[in-house]
């Protein structure tokens, strides 16, 4: 119970943070995780290169291993969109820290840039993290989107098939951050909590 509420603690005090993030967009559904993605484009940073230049490597040269240049170039400007959030300190995590610290980095990348998913990890995995079940359901995440809904003109206004492609979005970033496990469980997927995660990003 010590751990848990220490990284509920941690994880409010990312997202007292996260004021900045003042809209509600469904970009998400075309928005992975990126986390290769992103840790590459910093390490090329801090070697100097300019962001023509990365741009240039993973398109011409394709660095990132992509079957399709047309998504790498659709989906570097999201990543260095997220970047514009990353300081020194917070370079160094994602480059030269653990696995979980690292991908803790970019987990709040996803989140400075989207009030909606910061919202998600906030009330509901938060909630779920602090729980007896620690699992996270797909209703779970169903009635979230339908809290939002009465309380957000615009994500009223969104087409039904754009909440069902953000939870299968949210599900794939809650694995792949390590935020969960199991995600082929009937019941949901299984809250992940560990010493790594105790240790979230402090600013």
């Amino acid at each position: 119970m010590q751990l848990i509420g220490y990284l509920h603690d941690t994880i409010y005090s990312m997202y007292d943070k996260m004021n900045s993030v003042v809209n509600y967009t469904s970009s998400l559904t075309s928005e992975p995780f990126l986390y290769e993605e992103t840790k590459i484009v910093a390490e090329l940073r801090l070697q100097g290169y300019s962001d023509k230049e990365i741009r240039k490597k993973v398109v011409e040269d394709n660095i990132w291993g992509y079957k399709s240049i047309k998504q790498a170039k659709r989906l570097i400007p999201v990543v260095f969109r997220r970047m514009i959030f990353l300081d020194d300190n917070l370079t160094n995590i994602l480059i030269n820290g653990n696995e979980m610290d690292s991908k803790m980095v970019a987990l709040y990348l996803v989140m400075k840039n989207n009030r909606l998913f910061s919202e998600f990890i906030q009330e509901v995995y938060i909630t779920k993290a602090s729980s007896n079940d620690g699992i996270i359901t797909k209703t779970d995440i169903r009635i979230f989107f339908d809290k939002k809904r009465q309380q957000s003109k615009v994500v009223a206004g969104w087409k039904p098939y754009i909440f069902r492609k953000l939870v299968q979005v949210y599900i794939n970033i809650l694995f792949k951050s390590g935020l969960t496990c199991n995600t082929r469980e009937k019941k949901g997927m299984v809250v992940k909590v560990n010493k790594e995660m105790s240790k979230y990003i402090i600013m």
